[in-house]
């Protein structure tokens, strides 16, 4: 089984899908899971081109509140020694519980 995992910018714009997030993370990974409920990480690309698009990001960072955030991605993903590429486009969408108090 094959997990898509996205770090995205809590603003609308484009933006970069290799550039690493402000906490170092990889903005767009593919990680192989050993079993579908999870299990173990056993194998893990990461973009080497391409760009995340967030098209809306709504109540993102307000506390107590839930936020929601859309938009595309097209990237390319490659394993650390550049083999195996993967291509990763389409739509995403996700909504979410901020933490904290408010």
């Amino acid at each position: 089984m094959l997990r898509v995992v996205m770090a995205v910018r809590a603003s609308p714009g484009i933006f970069s899908a290799v550039v690493p997030t402000l906490g170092g993370v990889s903005p767009v990974r593919v990680e192989r899971l050993s079993a579908a409920a999870g299990g173990g990480v056993t194998g893990l690309w990461d973009a080497v081109s391409g760009t995340v698009r967030v098209d809306f990001a709504g109540n993102v960072g307000g506390p107590g509140t839930n936020g929601t955030a859309s938009g595309s991605i097209d990237a390319q993903l490659t394993l650390p020694n550049g083999s195996q590429p993967i291509h990763v486009f389409g739509t995403w969408g996700c909504s979410f519980a901020n933490k904290g108090e408010g």
